[in-house]
């Protein structure tokens, strides 16, 4: 069922950008991407997403390797971005937030497993509640205090996670994972499929890394010949 979810967030957020590059680069009109279901489904969508690649952080073998694993594929993100799209460059988007989230959970782990796993849920939740509030009374930022969730003023970015709140839902998600990976769960979390969003979550890093070009030239070639 988690592979089945994250295929489904990944194919989602593809779509999501399909519609960005009909408005931004096509003048489709604007409406289609900015509108009130977006704004909604779209921190819904990539918190679940989220929630899942943490559930899945309980059965890693080396959370370290995934995280630098990731990393490469961020830093790989952020090349690409600045030699096509400079001022809008992603330094902290949603594979940089999952490498550091992953790399701080292989840290903090063995402080977070002294916290009984009854009250683990509330404790996460409050901080997600509070690091909402300290984004929204605190104005102001500099570079450094980027993956924080306060960057300068200037900030412009096409894709941004910071840890602030989106660590606590990362967190949120290990602790989802206990109960999942212990088969407590109703049997038919266990049984519904869905071969081929399972497939998409499981390849869900590369689908990330190769859908927006391929979507680009897909969209050009309707385009050009159509």
């Amino acid at each position: 069922m988690l592979d089945l979810v994250r295929g489904l967030m990944i194919l989602l957020m593809a779509a999501r950008h399909l519609l960005y590059d009909l408005v931004y680069l096509y003048s489709w009109p604007e409406w289609i991407e900015n509108n009130i279901f977006i704004r909604i489904a779209s921190p819904f969508g990539a918190g679940l997403f989220i929630a899942m690649s943490g559930a899945t952080a309980m059965i890693s073998r080396s959370n370290v390797k995934r995280g630098l694993r990731i990393l490469l594929a961020a830093a790989a993100v952020t090349g690409v971005t600045y030699l096509f799209e400079p001022e809008t460059v992603i330094v902290f988007g949603i594979l940089h937030f999952l490498s550091v989230s992953s790399l701080l959970y292989a840290l903090l782990k063995p402080l977070l497993d002294r916290i009984p796993p009854q009250i683990k849920p509330a404790v996460y939740s409050a901080g997600l509640v509070l690091s909402l509030l300290l984004r929204s009374v605190l104005t102001g930022g500099a570079w450094w205090l980027l993956p924080l969730g306060f960057p300068p003023e200037n900030f412009c970015t096409l894709d941004y996670f910071p840890l602030l709140p989106w660590f606590f839902v990362y967190l949120l998600g290990t602790w989802f994972g206990e109960p999942v990976f212990k088969r407590k769960l109703p049997e038919w979390f266990y049984t519904a499929r869905a071969p081929f969003l399972e497939t998409c979550g499981r390849w869900s890093l590369w689908i990330y890394l190769l859908h927006q070009p391929v979507i680009l030239l897909i969209v050009e070639g309707l385009r050009i010949f159509v």
